[in-house]
């Protein structure tokens, strides 16, 4: 990314850039599915699904202030794609150790669920992400080729760093 910042890429680098995001976006949203399975998420059909289910979420317990979910202000300043959770958080098959801990911060009324608390805040950028990878396997158009260069350089590759350090993180408190 300095490289870019520094002097025009050639026609060459250009295509190295747009492979190792398209490397760095199929790494990112399996390395999300394998740790939601990890905790307990086995339903999840593909990169969309993983994206949404990764997203921050309300508890699956609710005060009188929720019944009335239009009118909640959490629910629009919290800008997810998925901002309910029906399904209590269940043991882990890898780690069935963490679910009293796991099941105590879903169990709170009004809180963020604490399986998928914050893996990624910035659902957009993540379906922007998805569309982008979509397209760079079915162009050859340099036009959407530069548009996609431009994308990685302003907002994807903050997205792919924002999520290494979220799971270094999580990591480094097991």
């Amino acid at each position: 990314m300095a490289l870019q910042q520094e002097r025009e890429l050639s026609p060459l680098e250009k295509q190295g850039v747009i492979q190792c995001f398209e490397y760095s976006y199929e790494l990112g949203w399996q390395s999300l599915q394998d740790y939601l399975q990890w905790q307990g998420t086995t339903d999840l059909a593909g990169s969309r699904d993983t994206i949404r289910e990764a997203l921050p979420r309300r508890s699956h317990r609710f005060t009188a202030a929720d019944v009335d979910i239009p009118a909640n202000p959490a629910l629009h300043s919290a800008r997810v794609l998925d901002v309910l959770s029906s399904t209590p958080a269940r043991p882990s098959c890898r780690a069935p150790c963490l679910y009293r801990h796991l099941h105590a911060l879903a169990s709170r009324i009004g809180e963020t669920c604490g399986v998928t608390q914050g893996l990624i805040r910035d659902g957009d950028g993540w379906m922007a992400m998805l569309a982008a990878r979509n397209r760079t396997s079915r162009t050859y158009n340099l036009a959407t080729a530069n548009a996609i260069l431009e994308s990685i350089r302003d907002a994807f590759h903050g997205l792919f760093r924002d999520l290494a350090i979220e799971l270094e993180q999580r990591e480094q408190r097991l």
